[in-house]
Formats: structure tokens, C-alpha cells, sequence
């Protein structure tokens, strides 16, 4: 009889092994007996090959081990590997179908959905980039609750560069905020967001409170703000609050959202 069984884990993460073609698991125990079985081997298809419910089981490790990588990408780095080991016609299940379980582990490590915006506590070590450099900027209370992160290089971009693009989307906004609200600039390869920003209104009073804490952040480390013009839609919110922050700022409507409205 060959028992060959290879130890493996569930979709939900539980103890299981792996024997020609199918994955035993244990539902229940009691008195060491099997107190009942169907008379049947098997009455469903083999699960997985052996090959891909090893990159499986590596996959889902990848989950808890490397935190810092988004879900997708360590999904598609695991499916390279598997084609370098086992060749391009092995079968290798899409990322819908192992979506909700990659993501279902991912979460056990994070902290817990907010269920008010108040009560959204930033850990320490999300405050800060992989250079171990600060990244929070803006976590200003309710009403107007703004949090907005910026990187020391993406003020040093800002301050070299004498024309920025503003603009908000409720696409990209997380739960319980209004919007995001992005800043872009050009380098000399491309336009690129480098302030980023998650607004609980679209208030005056909110865009006030962010653009002040970027200018004041910029001032922390040395580094000075003054655009000469500056891109945005035609919202007059946004339009005050950047004429009170940045009063010699040159204010310019997109053509995009002019043409929108029209």
C-alpha cells in the first residue's frame, strides 16, 4: 500500500494531509474509533495535485510572513515560482478562487475594522515608512477627521517642484470617510501621487486642516513649501482653503472637471 501523505493545511488553516489526490482532515475524535464510515473510498473528485496544494500551503504561510507585501503580489510571485519548478501547463487555480482565503488569513494579523471614525487608532509602526522615517502627518479628530501621509522625499519633490495637481475621488476612499484626496507631481519620468490623504467631509474646514499640517509638517524637517500654481477642480472649498494656506499660489480649474459640468 503506498502511504506517501504529505502534511497540509485546509482552506481554513486547519491540520491536514495530502494522499493520492485528497486532503484528510480530522472533523471530530472520540475514543480513538471510527465510529462510522459511507462504505465508499471517495464519492467527490481529488482535491488539488500535490504540487499545487503545496504552493498553496506556501501561499498562505506568505500570508502571515510577509505582511509588508500586498496579497496580489505575493499571490503572483508564488505562481511564478510554481511555473519554474513545475512547468508552464501545470494547472494553477486563478486568484478568485483562492481570494477570500489568502485575504480571510491576512487578517488575522491586522487590527480590527473601526466602527466610527473616532475610534481608529493608528498603531506606532504604521505612522512610519520602511525607512523607518515618519509618514503620518495629519490625524486630526472628528468633525473633520483627516489622516494623510506623506514621505520626506515626497516633500522634498513638492518643494522642488513649482506646479502641483490636486484632486479627490470616492472610488479609493476607505469605510467611513467621505473621499481621498491625492496630491500629484512631475519628476522626470512621469506625473506621480506623493501626498495622500483620507477626508471624513469635503468641508473647507477639512482641506484647511490638511494643507496646514503638510505646510507645518514640510517646516518639521526643513523643507519649504511654496507652489506657484496649483491644479484642482472647480471646488471652492479647496479654492479658499489653499488661498489661506498658500496665498501666492496661482489657482488653475482642470479642464476635465470644467468639461464634466458643462
Amino acid at each position: 500500500m503506498n502511504m506517501n501523505v504529505t502534511w497540509s493545511t485546509t482552506q481554513k488553516g486547519e491540520k491536514a494531509v495530502l494522499h493520492n489526490k485528497y486532503l484528510y482532515s480530522l472533523k471530530r475524535q472520540k475514543n480513538n474509533l471510527i465510529i462510522k464510515t459511507n462504505g465508499e473510498t471517495h464519492n467527490h473528485d481529488p482535491k488539488l495535485a500535490e504540487n499545487v496544494q503545496t504552493a498553496f500551503s506556501r501561499l498562505k504561510r506568505r500570508m502571515l510572513d510577509d505582511v509588508d507585501q500586498p496579497v496580489t503580489k505575493v499571490y503572483e510571485e508564488e505562481v511564478k515560482r510554481f511555473r519554474r519548478e513545475n512547468g508552464t501547463a501545470g494547472p494553477v487555480p486563478v486568484f478568485g478562487a483562492w481570494k477570500s482565503t489568502l485575504y480571510r488569513i491576512r487578517k488575522t494579523l491586522l487590527p480590527p475594522t473601526p466602527v466610527s471614525l473616532s475610534s481608529i487608532i493608528i498603531p506606532g509602526d504604521m505612522c512610519y515608512n520602511n525607512s523607518k522615517k515618519e509618514f503620518l502627518f495629519c490625524n486630526s479628530p472628528t468633525p473633520h477627521k483627516v489622516i494623510a501621509f506623506a514621505s520626506e522625499q515626497a516633500l522634498k519633490l513638492l518643494s522642488n517642484n513649482p506646479h502641483w495637481n490636486g484632486d479627490g475621488t470616492f472610488r479609493t476612499s476607505p469605510a467611513l470617510f467621505t473621499q481621498s484626496y491625492y496630491f500629484h507631481v512631475w519628476d522626470e519620468f512621469s506625473m506621480k501621487p506623493i501626498i495622500f490623504s483620507c477626508c471624513e467631509d469635503k468641508s473647507e474646514e477639512s482641506y484647511r486642516q490638511l494643507l496646514q499640517s503638510l505646510f507645518t509638517h514640510a517646516t518639521k524637517n526643513n523643507i519649504v513649501l511654496n507652489p506657484s500654481t496649483i491644479l484642482i477642480d472647480f471646488e471652492q472649498e479647496m479654492v479658499n482653503a489653499i488661498n489661506d494656506v498658500f496665498p501666492h499660489a496661482l489657482l488653475k480649474g482642470c479642464h476635465f472637471h470644467f468639461a464634466q459640468n458643462i
